[in-house]
């Protein structure tokens, strides 16, 4: 996480990036590549908060690129999220910025505590969720 702060954090922050700053930087790299993200909005970020990062998005950065399936980025987001043990909060900021809120768990522990990873979090899922059928949306030919 050494290459994180040296490349990029250190453009972003003057003051030592947090434990957490550091596992969000690698999330968000993975994510995106912080290459990508603009400059003015992670220098907003204090990297050194030790209970969670909040990152403010804008139109350019969520539009399109919060989805599930084509433009993936949601799914992706929260699989890494689940993969790096970090719970992730989306939340409107107004109508063209979304925050992300990121606060890093431990994999047991209480509620409030804890994250679990993403298979855990599928087989969860299944258990409140049985599959349902397949819609097929192809045109039926006569």
């Amino acid at each position: 996480m050494g290459d994180l702060y040296e490349n990029h954090l250190k453009y972003w922050t003057k003051t030592q990036p947090s434990d957490v700053g550091l596992r969000v930087a690698a999330l968000l790299d993975e994510w995106q590549g912080l290459h990508h993200f603009d400059s003015r909005a992670m220098k907003k970020v204090d990297w050194s908060n030790p209970l969670y990062i909040l990152l403010t998005l804008d139109h350019g950065m969520s539009s399109g690129q919060l989805a599930t399936y084509d433009f993936s980025g949601l799914t992706a987001l929260v699989f890494l999220a689940h993969d790096h043990c970090i719970r992730l909060d989306v939340q409107p900021c107004n109508g063209t910025h979304v925050k992300l809120v990121f606060h890093p768990r431990q994999r047991s522990g209480s509620m409030p505590q804890r994250h679990p990873g993403l298979e855990d979090a599928v087989t969860e899922w299944r258990k409140r969720h049985p599959r349902l059928p397949v819609i097929d949306n192809k045109e039926e030919t006569p």
